[in-house]
């Protein structure tokens, strides 16, 4: 299964980043909520969107890679998890009808991130920076029957990288960059995989400082992430209501989250 694959590279991320850490290393756990919204187009009009609340719980790390500490890594993974409602269509696939359709989905999903980042210091305490990252990130999206349709789910994997810039004090943090799904699969429930392309999109973070000690720090972090995937390719399948031809529409999704993260040194 695709997610529990997705655990696997996780941790092995995170194993390899402890063993390379070295004293300065700090440790994090996050807890956070997110603002989502996930829509489906075809020919510019929109089919679907599913929009609700989603909770995530999040381990990770930090250590400089330098003698100077300006070039740093940093590791994370996180569970992602939350029901959304689900406002869209309900289609015969033999006649092409579609008729409205409310139901819910489920979100079930993991992330692994790794990145380096270097420290331009300048006035004031405040530095410039820039960072570049790849990760995975796998989830399970389950559209909950009806009376009137059937269910359906999909098992993603996405492999990604992103990359932007920023500014930091010890007060706060601002970062803004460009996201790119490099590789995409879309496991589907009747059996078909299904490979739509990314396409780049914006990404955006504020992190605040509340509380801060020799050992310990907490902070608040308002973010905004976004993906982008363009119509996969079309497919015929045989089930057992006949021929059927089966892709994944242009998809879009777009998170606004708070996310509560405390560091020990």
């Amino acid at each position: 299964m695709k997610l529990a694959k997705a655990v696997v590279v996780c941790c092995a991320t995170l194993t390899i980043a402890a063993s390379e850490a070295r004293a300065a290393t700090e440790w994090m756990l996050q807890a956070g909520i997110e603002d989502f919204r996930w829509r489906e187009f075809e020919g510019g009009a929109r089919l679907l969107e599913e929009s609700g609340t989603r909770y995530s719980l999040g381990i990770g790390l930090e250590f400089p890679m330098s003698p100077d500490s300006l070039t740093v890594f940093s590791a994370e993974g996180k569970l992602y998890f939350g029901t959304v409602n689900y406002d869209g269509q309900a289609c015969n696939v033999l006649t092409g009808v579609c008729v409205p359709s409310a139901s819910e989905t489920d979100y079930d999903g993991i992330m692994g991130e790794a990145s380096v980042s270097r420290r331009y210091p300048k006035g004031r305490g405040g530095a410039f920076e820039v960072f570049g990252a790849v990760g995975i990130d796998a989830w399970t999206r389950e559209v909950k029957p009806t009376a009137f349709a059937s269910g359906g789910w999909e098992d993603w994997t996405v492999f990604y990288g992103r990359a932007g810039a920023g500014w930091r004090t010890s007060a706060y943090a601002l970062r803004a960059g460009v996201k790119l799904p490099l590789a995409v699969d879309e496991a589907t429930n009747i059996g078909v995989d299904l490979e739509p392309e990314g396409r780049a999109s914006l990404f955006i973070g504020f992190m605040a400082t509340v509380h801060d000690s020799p050992r310990q720090t907490w902070t608040i972090n308002a973010f905004y992430d976004t993906y982008r995937f363009a119509e996969s390719d079309h497919v015929l399948v045989w089930t057992n209501l006949g021929l059927v031809e089966v892709w994944q529409p242009e998809s879009h999704q777009d998170v606004l989250g708070l996310r509560l993260t405390g560091r020990w040194r």
